[in-house]
């Protein structure tokens, strides 16, 4: 047996069941791209960190190399000066 089965609402109704329904949907996908875009930044963010950091080190030990020279070695000067180089 089979049943057909409609309704008929009013466009005020449905006006309410798009605002019920749709809107929260439409507002989920918002967030969900904000959250990508803040991953992608958080990610970005990330790597400019990592580069200064090992750009730091690798300017602190050269110049640790630099005063090295100079102490130990007197051949190496960095400033012209009249007891060395």
């Amino acid at each position: 047996m089979l049943l057909l089965q409609s309704a008929v609402i009013s466009d005020e109704k449905a006006a309410e069941f798009r605002r019920n329904v749709y809107n929260p949907i439409a507002l989920s996908h918002v967030v969900e791209y904000v959250l990508y875009a803040l991953g992608g930044l958080c990610i970005v963010l990330a790597v400019v960190l990592a580069l200064v950091s090992v750009s730091k080190k690798k300017l602190f030990e050269m110049r640790i190399q630099v005063r090295k020279n100079v102490l130990y070695d007197g051949s190496f000067c960095v400033v012209q000066c009249c007891h060395c180089c």
